[in-house]
């Protein structure tokens, strides 16, 4: 039967001849299949374990800037917990990293490092008072 062979349908009994009537159905007027699977399981973390991980690792640098900063600050250098041993650097280990790094280390390539740091940052080293 053609389509205009067809009698006339009201809106109503569009719905109930196209169940009873598929006909051919071209590209364009396919309905969208619905997905039958189940939804998988996510795999990583969620954003609370997320969370409290990097405020873990924001504390513990945070500790390492602090307890550093004291250790510059008051001279200390050794650190003794119980079994833990721990170094912290101070004043006199950091001009001596920052001497080393750039006079015998040959590994950096920024330009003017050592002349800048030879000639400014170590003779003025007693000048600042967070080095």
């Amino acid at each position: 039967m053609s389509r205009v062979d067809r009698p006339a349908t009201t809106p109503g009994s569009a719905s109930a001849e196209r169940e009873t009537h598929p006909g051919p159905v071209g590209p364009l007027q396919q309905e969208p299949e619905i997905a039958t699977t189940t939804p998988t399981k996510e795999r990583g973390v969620s954003a609370e374990t997320l969370g409290r991980s990097l405020a873990v690792v924001r504390i513990l640098l945070g500790l390492t800037f602090l307890l550093n900063g004291l250790a510059k600050l008051f001279g200390i250098h050794r650190v003794e917990i119980g079994p833990y041993l721990g170094n912290l650097i101070n004043r006199a280990d950091a001009r001596f990293i920052l001497d080393v790094e750039v006079n015998r280390n040959a590994r950096h390539q920024v330009p003017l490092i050592g002349r800048i740091t030879n000639d400014l940052v170590l003779p003025n080293w007693n000048l600042s008072p967070g080095a």
